[in-house]
């Protein structure tokens, strides 16, 4: 799983913007490389996509801030639950922990973890992130970006613009 970085000289931050701002969701959507922050999925026009408050006792108070708030798939925000579940997965590694693709490792589609290591071994539980749509889905993205890069290596451009423009 990839560490989400939250950058001090974010607009958000410099600009002082605060949830419910309109930009918000726009921005942290650029910011994530249009990724989502849990299922690590691209983020197109026909993805639903929520501002969402990766800790939910945070939410409406003072320490609800920045680092808090991640653009995520609407699905697995609903999946993610209440504060009852929260409470139930605790302790739990932050997405912006500096030891977070140390701790949560990519194995042919799955995220792994050390059973010891609670604290990331909740996260995946917590939101699901094993869920056989989810590990489909990454093994296909995999498979795609290893034919993209076979092809760009063997200089087989034509190709390679043949199939880029499938896609679209």
């Amino acid at each position: 799983m990839n560490q989400i970085l939250k950058p001090q000289t974010s607009r958000i931050i410099t600009q002082n913007i605060i949830y419910g701002n309109s930009s918000l969701l726009k921005i942290l959507i650029e910011e994530q490389n249009f990724i989502c922050a849990y299922t690590q999925v691209r983020i197109t026009s026909a993805f639903t996509v929520d501002t969402e408050h990766f800790n939910p006792t945070l939410k409406n108070t003072l320490d609800d801030t920045y680092n808090n708030w991640f653009a995520v798939s609407t699905k697995w925000n609903r999946n993610k639950g209440s504060i009852p579940k929260w409470n139930k997965f605790q302790p739990i590694i932050h997405p912006t922990d500096e030891t977070l693709e140390e701790r949560i490792l990519y194995n042919n589609g799955v995220y792994e973890f050390n059973d010891e290591d609670v604290h990331a071994k909740n996260l995946v539980l917590y939101l699901n992130l094993n869920q056989e749509q989810l590990v489909n889905q990454r093994i296909k993205y995999m498979a795609h970006l290893k034919f993209l890069l076979n092809t760009a290596f063997h200089n087989n451009l034509d190709e390679l613009k043949n199939y880029m423009s499938q896609e679209n």
